[in-house]
């Protein structure tokens, strides 16, 4: 713990238990291949500029990779908690290639996985 540092194993633990959560869960395997690559991408990119800001004091690299992490948490949940849902906004996105995902999941559910992650957050 003295060698990794504190705020990292935090991290560890945070991500081993988001992926906890939906253990048994019938996941699209594509779908949790492409989630967290893009999650571990954006939370490291979210480290190094939050690093950036350290330097002038203003921005905390772990907790930016954390909310990296976690940016799209919304979107598993839709998978795994609402498949019939998440079936037809993946079945729009392959037919609508101009709007975005979350404007998708708006006119199906009528909230997107931003709002859904905010409040599990």
């Amino acid at each position: 713990m003295v060698i990794v540092g504190l705020e990292a194993i935090k991290n560890l633990v945070l991500s081993a238990s988001v992926l906890d959560m939906f253990k048994g869960k019938d996941i699209d395997q594509e779908f949790q291949d492409k989630f967290w690559r893009h999650s571990l991408a954006v939370g490291f990119c979210a480290r190094l500029v939050a690093r950036i800001g350290k330097a002038r004091g203003m921005l905390d690299p772990d907790a930016a990779f954390s909310g990296g992490l976690l940016h799209d948490i919304g979107k598993v949940i839709l998978c795994c908690y609402l498949p019939k849902e998440y079936a037809l906004i993946k079945q729009e996105r392959e037919s609508d290639k101009v709007s975005a995902s979350f404007q998708i999941e708006e006119r199906i559910l009528g909230y997107n996985h931003s709002q859904i992650g905010a409040i599990l957050i």
